[in-house]
């Protein structure tokens, strides 16, 4: 084999290992990082299992950008941006309501509870496969699930006054119900 053949399988190779198919698809991070790779575009948010299954109705999409960078004091990072109108069942009136989501956040790769304690304020830690390679649509779903709220709340719910009905203190207890059994 002539030295530019192998040259160009070599570097057929490695393309490949740049390219993938989609954001739900396994990705080299220190590779992305190298080539300063972008990922910009829309998921449909029925595509992330974990977070489907915590919405009233995943029928929407959410669109992201993540930036593979090295930043600051030359730490490996991305840069994620997050928009989304997630659809949420209101824990106290049990109806459905869009809460918009916009998250915007910086990821890196850590080894160990040392490298997370170094991460600048504001960075978030994220841990890489055995190869060192990342998901990104993991990612995604993980910061949309930090995203939610404990217990959703329809705006303008809260401010309705909760009605309580009194009740007789004698027909209060453990044995209440069975004062109408005697007879």
């Amino acid at each position: 084999m002539n030295a530019k053949l192998l040259t160009a399988v070599r570097n057929a190779k490695d393309n490949r290992r740049l390219m993938f198919a989609s954001v739900t698809d396994l990705l080299d991070f220190a590779r992305a990082v190298q080539v300063g790779r972008v990922l910009e575009g829309e998921i449909e948010q029925v595509k992330l299992p974990r977070l489907a299954a915590a919405l009233h109705n995943p029928d929407g999409k959410i669109a992201y950008r993540m930036a593979f960078e090295r930043g600051m004091l030359d730490l490996v990072s991305i840069r994620v941006e997050l928009h989304a109108e997630l659809s949420l069942q209101c824990q106290r009136s049990l109806e459905a309501f869009v809460m918009p989501v916009s998250v915007e956040t910086t990821l890196s790769p850590i080894r160990n509870e040392n490298d997370a304690a170094a991460l600048p304020e504001g960075w978030e830690p994220i841990e890489l496969d055995a190869e060192g390679r990342v998901r990104p649509s993991d990612l995604i779903e993980d910061e949309l699930l930090l995203a939610l709220p404990a217990v959703p709340r329809k705006p303008g719910v809260d401010d309705e006054p909760l009605l309580f009905e009194s009740r007789d203190p004698a027909d209060l207890g453990p044995f209440a119900a069975l004062k109408g059994l005697r007879s």
